[in-house]
């Protein structure tokens, strides 16, 4: 998926700042970089399925990893019926869903960037102090 249909996936509610383009291949991979939403203690990725695959990591620092408490608490708000596998390694965790109402509901607490929106009443508020 590009960077305008992964948007088009999540009901244009992530913001396109947390769409990023990840390179990280080695010498062997003759894939190219793919688009994923970057929060700062997650990585999510669509596959052409349409399944979404969440990686629970520290982004910042992936050696360092994440606390056990820290860890436990994403896996267990991004888990529901529709999840159809979730692993807790040391400091990540990954799990696979088709929920998207889970994500929406856990973007705060992966770090995710929300889509502005700007409330109709400041949009006429403004428009009054133009005039």
């Amino acid at each position: 998926m590009n960077k305008q249909e992964l948007f088009e996936f999540f009901d244009k509610k992530i913001s396109k700042l947390a769409i990023q383009q990840i390179e990280e291949r080695d010498e062997w991979d003759a894939e190219p970089p793919e688009w994923v939403v970057v929060g700062k203690t997650a990585r999510i990725t669509v596959d052409d399925n349409g399944e979404i695959d969440v990686f629970v990591c520290n982004h910042a620092d992936l050696s360092e990893g994440l606390g056990t408490l820290a860890l436990r608490n994403r896996l267990e708000a991004l888990k529901s019926p529709s999840a159809r596998m979730a692993v807790e390694l040391n400091g990540e965790g990954y799990i696979k869903t088709r929920d998207k109402q889970k994500i929406y509901d856990a973007m705060s607490l992966l770090g995710i960037r929300k889509k502005r929106t700007i409330s109709r009443e400041l949009v006429e508020r403004m428009k009054n102090a133009r005039k």
